[in-house]
């Protein structure tokens, strides 16, 4: 888990609502139209303390972060143990600790969740982590950090870019 729960490889231990589900249809707003949803959306069960830390969910190298309002974003690449290389994907943070080019585990901190105050500024839809792990890295970054949250993906784009978060850490992490 990226947050801190009692048992962070448990996912009793975070919430999420139907539609922050992998491949939840997410109905339009503004200019973005229908789409699947590409990661979950978790906050923690035991407690909601705004601002709560957010760590990575495995060790890795920080590849990228990225400033655009309230869609902040840190992309970390993971090495499997079979060499195959995997991307974990936070949105919806704030005070990033992390720089590019950073290692980390899971005890690292890469930033926070937004508090009371920003999550009134930005929106009270924005109190969880979006969580993403793509199989495939998009080669146009400028593209991905302005609008890849909202790209709308088809059902089977989404299988073909992404892992859905739960049945990938659980195959990884429990043995």
């Amino acid at each position: 888990m990226p947050l801190r729960t009692f048992d962070r490889q448990d996912w009793a231990t975070v919430l999420m609502d139907h539609a922050a589900h992998f491949k939840a249809l997410r109905a339009p707003f503004g200019p973005v139209k229908l789409r699947y949803h590409t990661g979950v959306d978790i906050r923690n069960k035991s407690y909601t303390i705004s601002g709560e830390p957010v760590y990575a969910i495995a060790a890795g190298a920080v590849i990228a972060v990225a400033d655009p309002h309230p869609q902040r974003r840190i992309v970390i690449e993971h090495t499997l143990p079979n060499q195959t290389k995997v991307w974990s994907v936070y949105v919806h943070i704030i005070d990033e600790t992390v720089k590019v080019g950073d290692r980390v585990d899971t005890e690292t901190i890469i930033a926070r969740l937004l508090n009371d105050v920003e999550l009134e500024l930005y929106g009270q839809h924005y109190h969880h982590v979006h969580l993403e792990i793509m199989k495939i890295m998009p080669t146009a970054f400028a593209n991905f950090y302005q609008r890849e949250t909202f790209t709308c993906y088809t059902e089977q784009e989404v299988d073909k870019y992404f892992f859905n978060p739960e049945e990938f850490l659980k195959k990884l992490f429990i043995k």
